[in-house]
């Protein structure tokens, strides 16, 4: 098929019309993926406390040596260190009044499983590594009332995918999409008005 131009600078005959029908499919489609979110989405409440149990018993495991850190920060006032030989590791962060605050699990001195909590002991986030130490699989991350705060997920330590942030009553507030590599492809935000 041969456009031809008229005198006017203008396509005539199908040409125009293929073009007219192709700028308002891209509008459409334009429209439509922006359309596509659904802002009236809430986000779970998921109440995940500390599992004490579970960490004494893998500590009685990795009780070869054993020390105890002081660093006295806000956030944590003690980290316990649990070896067994020389490659594998628990370190149990507490507070001030002895709570469990967190704890990493490491082999050869990578990190591979890792949690925080709130002093209610309602889990914070849990990240899960491979065996190298990458941040591998879903990521969630909680208010101290267990609602999700933030979701998505991690390949070779970066955020791929989707991720959904929301706030503290559970109203979705933004979405972020990444490529494989972890670059921003799009980012959408709640709109005030809606």
């Amino acid at each position: 098929m041969t456009l031809t131009k008229s005198n006017n600078s203008t396509f005539s005959g199908r040409g125009k019309n293929i073009i007219t029908a192709s700028i308002l499919g891209l509008i459409i489609l334009f429209y439509t993926s922006c359309q596509n979110t659904d802002w009236d989405e809430k986000s779970k409440i998921e109440v995940i406390t500390i599992d004490t149990n579970n960490i004494k018993n893998e500590i009685k495991y990795y009780k070869d040596s054993t020390y105890v850190e002081n660093p006295k920060r806000d956030d944590f006032w003690a980290i316990e260190h649990y070896l067994k030989n020389p490659n594998k590791e628990i370190a149990i962060f507490k507070d001030s009044l002895g709570n469990i605050v967190g704890y990493w699990k490491r082999i050869n001195g990578k990190n591979i499983e890792g949690a925080e909590y709130y002093p209610n002991g309602q889990i914070i986030g849990q990240i899960k590594y491979t065996e190298a130490g990458i941040l591998n699989g879903l990521a969630k991350y909680y208010y101290e009332d267990g609602r999700i705060s933030r979701i998505g997920n991690w390949k070779n330590s970066n955020s791929i995918g989707i991720w959904k942030q929301y706030s503290r009553n559970g109203t979705l507030l933004n979405i972020e999409e990444f490529d494989e590599e972890g670059n921003s492809l799009n980012f959408e935000e709640r709109n005030a008005t809606r």
